[in-house]
């Protein structure tokens, strides 16, 4: 390990990322009873829509930024400052009130949770290019266990009331302000700092920009922002499903997740390992989405029928397929682009991804408070089924490029 990355500040930044994914996952199961105090019945799911979009938005724009003032002003004190925003935030929205409150709290923690880009720019500096990989995963590591565990312990804590996951949450974030204010060293020295702050450097969109101008991954980008879409309406409606028509309570909304979660991680470690080599990524991708279209039309089915039983077999169905689909599509993008474009073409598609975390959440509470509670399952459905069209016109791009490998490689 380098010198300058010790074991304390190593604890310090995977605590902040797994924090950072527990702290999306456990409002999950109790965010439609919070904003049922403020709003009427019909309008649950427009508000609870629009919080996670609300948190999405910011930190789509907030992520470059302090990225870009991290450059310049180090990373340890953006760090423990974005951290501070976020025990502010999740205690805004434990003490509510008010619903603007409520929205108070999801846009500062947007704004300084957007501090992925710290994170690896910190892990950079502190270590030798060929290290990076391995710290790298620690992080994404960190942050899928958080993801998995965050409704879980969203449902645990609930017991003690609907507030207690922010207040709890809060108190951890805080002693990991503590914790890095005592152990965690600037990473970045002086000289190396970048005084560059311009609007170029801190635009998102211009990463869009960048990619999308690569004619042979337009279609897969789109295909990534479709499919993003739909399951960010399926992560954002299905609480407030639970709650309206199943009779789920904010625990059995959590377990539900945390079971979800765990198909997820068993879907992407185990099984796309399995049959990668077998199928291969682009027919790998068809029958994730696949899954995805009959889970959807599943859930909408679980709406009218109101079956706790049709509910939860489509859940399970869409996470599956999900986890098919998010390693394939990945698969497919790197086999488009070169080594030296790779950073900035995922990067892209991340972005891509923030953008449908905005959209899909926004639309899909709309159309279930207006337009019907099993209709924004359908829409989904439809959604997938476009990116499934979307795909197919990437593949002679996909089946061109894997040619020319072939040729270049039999050339060598």
């Amino acid at each position: 390990m380098s010198k300058m990355l010790d074991r304390r500040a190593l604890f310090f930044l995977i605590a902040t990322a797994f924090l950072n994914a527990v702290g999306i996952g456990l409002i999950v199961p109790v965010v439609p009873f919070l904003v049922q105090g403020y709003v009427s019945a019909a309008q649950v799911g427009e508000i609870v829509g629009a919080l996670s979009a609300t948190y999405a938005f910011c930190a789509f724009f907030a992520s470059p930024m302090l990225g870009a003032l991290s450059d310049r002003y180090g990373r340890r004190p953006l760090l423990l400052i974005c951290l501070l925003g976020s025990v502010l935030g999740y205690a805004l929205f434990g003490f509510g009130g008010a619903l603007w409150v409520l929205f108070l709290g999801r846009i500062i923690d947007g704004v300084t949770g957007g501090n992925v880009s710290i994170l690896y720019a910190s892990l950079a500096d502190s270590t030798a290019p060929r290290e990076r990989g391995k710290y790298y995963g620690m992080i994404g590591a960190a942050t899928g266990i958080g993801f998995m565990l965050g409704p879980g312990i969203g449902a645990l804590t609930a017991t003690l009331g609907y507030r207690a996951p922010l207040f709890i949450t809060a108190g951890f974030t805080l002693v990991n302000v503590i914790w890095g204010f005592l152990y965690s060293p600037e990473t970045l020295p002086l000289e190396r700092r970048n005084a560059d702050t311009s609007l170029a450097r801190i635009n998102p969109f211009s990463i869009l920009r960048a990619v999308f101008s690569m004619a042979q991954l337009r279609w897969l980008l789109v295909a990534t922002f479709l499919f993003a879409s739909a399951i960010t309406v399926f992560q954002t409606v299905v609480p407030v499903l639970g709650k309206d028509v199943l009779g789920w309570n904010a625990e059995t909304i959590g377990i539900v997740f945390l079971i979800a979660g765990v198909t997820d991680i068993v879907g992407q470690g185990l099984l796309i390992r399995w049959l990668q080599p077998i199928f291969g990524d682009a027919k790998l991708a068809f029958v994730g989405l696949s899954c995805e279209v009959v889970g959807f039309v599943l859930l909408y089915m679980s709406v009218i029928s109101a079956s706790v039983l049709i509910a939860f077999t489509s859940i399970l169905v869409i996470t599956l397929g999900d986890a098919l689909v998010i390693p394939s599509v990945g698969g497919l993008v790197s086999q488009l682009v070169s080594g030296r474009e790779q950073g900035r073409v995922q990067g892209g598609s991340l972005a891509l991804q923030s953008i449908a975390r905005i959209i899909g959440p926004l639309t899909g509470g709309e159309v279930y408070s207006r337009f019907g509670r099993g209709i924004p399952f359908l829409g989904a459905a439809v959604t997938i089924g476009v990116s499934m069209i979307a795909i197919v016109l990437a593949l002679p791009a996909i089946r061109a490029h894997q040619t020319q490998e072939m040729e270049v490689g039999q050339r060598g």
